[in-house]
């Protein structure tokens, strides 16, 4: 009886484990307040021409929004991640998230 019992606690705690780990890698890890202001102090001069004018990451992602129900990076993530992980400067993740 006893191992019966040992044996769903064991899978209960396995279950936790599982579906938190699910929840904490479903998503982004939050951005730093004004991670991108710490080296762009005018976004204009790195913006497309054509680009309408940007304060700060929130008005980034008012239209490039990602899904998500779409665990598949938008091209706006793949994007800036390509530029600053393989451009020049190679940031580490910790310098625009905070986990």
């Amino acid at each position: 009886m006893h191992v019966g019992k040992y044996f769903i606690y064991a899978c209960v705690v396995i279950l936790i484990c599982f579906l938190t780990g699910t929840i904490v890698l479903a998503a982004e890890p939050p951005l730093k307040e004004d991670a991108c202001a710490a080296c762009h102090k005018d976004y204009s001069k790195i913006m497309p021409k054509k680009h309408p004018e940007v304060g700060d990451i929130k008005a980034c992602l008012s239209c490039h929004t990602p899904d998500p129900a779409d665990h598949e990076p938008t091209n706006f993530s793949v994007e800036i991640h390509k530029i600053h992980k393989n451009g020049k400067n190679k940031l580490k993740c910790a310098a625009c998230h905070s986990f």
